[in-house]
């Protein structure tokens, strides 16, 4: 087996893993952290993150928890509700 070490210097948002999903439909890793919400496909990281005054952007950069239902939505759980 092989193993390969992710940091900031690749792409990730933060260093610290709170809770990890990876997605049943795209098989993407979906990787929650204290600061933001990152996902990766493989090759490269895609980074969520809370913006002020844009209701559709995450409640929080402080990620608790990923679920995806049976419809393959991923619901985030942050500090902020």
């Amino acid at each position: 087996m092989r193993f390969r070490r992710y940091g900031i210097e690749e792409g990730l948002s933060q260093v610290t893993a709170r809770c990890l999903l990876e997605d049943k439909i795209d098989g993407h890793i979906w990787i929650g952290t204290q600061d933001g919400l990152n996902q990766f496909d493989g090759y490269r990281f895609k980074v969520f993150k809370h913006h002020a005054g844009d209701p559709t952007s995450l409640s929080s950069n402080r990620i608790n928890t990923l679920f995806q239902d049976r419809d393959g939505r991923i619901w985030v759980g942050t500090d902020a509700g």
